[in-house]
């Protein structure tokens, strides 16, 4: 979809995809981090669990994130498609 702008490739769009996984990435990490850093440790009843929601919601944007990025940088099909380089 980002590539297909008015019935054009435009040769930029994996570049654009990569830095908006990045982005993503580091936006999961950073409010992992946040979350982590906000909340006391007597908040939770376990006595210092780590809240596990937080855990697998950053997983999961790192897991999109990485499997994405790995996709576009190692796909022949991306690679002859956009003149990959």
């Amino acid at each position: 979809m980002l590539a297909f702008v008015s019935g054009k490739i435009k040769p930029r769009a994996v570049r654009v995809a990569k830095y908006y996984l990045i982005a993503y990435a580091i936006y999961y990490v950073l409010a992992f981090v946040a979350v982590l850093a906000t909340t006391s440790t007597t908040s939770f009843p376990t006595s210092g669990a780590i809240p596990l929601k937080e855990i697998g919601t950053a997983a999961r944007g790192l897991v999109f994130a990485v499997v994405w990025y790995s996709y576009l940088v190692n796909s022949k099909r991306v690679a002859a498609t956009y003149l990959v380089r």
